[in-house]
């Protein structure tokens, strides 16, 4: 995902909160640029602190299968300097069939710290790790068994 085609994303014309957040070009020059994105991230259900460099995307990948079948997700993360964009992709089946999932979602440095974590690890303690608060942009999915019976 190169960020320029991610913000000309045709979701992300229509969006009003995401227009509101890149402002127009006399606002980017304006607006201070944060030097580096640094938000927490889930990772196999445990929290990982990552840093994004103006300009930088990041890409994490996990692959695994069980009795039932199989999933794959894919997260990729861009920053601008003053948004920062996170996509999503999914695809896997189970005893139900395939279902596939894809959203876009972004923050603003105010946001990265907005919500406590909520997962529990009685080996761990978590709690003053903090997430960012994602806006959506869009997201779709599919589930393929249920288009196939008509629904």
């Amino acid at each position: 995902m190169k960020i320029e085609t991610w913000i000309d994303d045709e979701f992300a014309r229509e969006n009003e909160a995401f227009q509101r957040a890149m402002g127009n070009d006399a606002d980017m020059l304006a607006r201070e640029q944060v030097a580096n994105a640094r938000i927490w991230v889930d990772v196999n259900g445990s929290p990982v602190k990552i840093t994004l460099h103006p300009g930088q995307e990041l890409n994490w990948a996990h692959y695994g299968r069980d009795e039932e079948g199989h999933s794959h997700t894919h997260y990729q993360w861009a920053w601008t300097g003053t948004i920062l964009c996170e996509t999503v992709d999914f695809d896997g089946s189970d005893c139900d069939g395939r279902t596939s999932s894809h959203g876009k979602y972004f923050t603003t440095p105010d946001k990265f710290q907005a919500n406590a974590h909520v997962a529990y690890d009685e080996r761990n303690d978590y709690s003053g790790i903090r997430f960012p608060e994602w806006q959506k942009l869009s997201r779709r999915q599919r589930d393929y068994a249920a288009e196939a019976a008509g629904y």
